[in-house]
């Protein structure tokens, strides 16, 4: 018979429910941070096309993911 200590060891995934709530809790504050510290231009201004592809990737990977 197998101990408990040895089945919950064998069932460890790198993709477990606590990996994937602390990624995208993690995510979520990067692309918060990165809207609200790049997010404002002056006016009259156009947003860089740096901003634009970041903003692009941030919204979409999560969905592809």
């Amino acid at each position: 018979m197998s101990s408990s200590a040895e089945r919950s060891s064998g069932n460890l995934s790198p993709l477990s429910s606590n990996t994937i709530i602390y990624g995208g809790i993690a995510w979520a504050i990067i692309s918060l941070l990165f809207f609200l510290l790049f997010g404002i231009t002056s006016p009259g201004q156009e947003s860089p096309f740096w901003y634009l592809i970041t903003t692009y990737f941030l919204e979409c990977i999560p969905f592809l993911v």
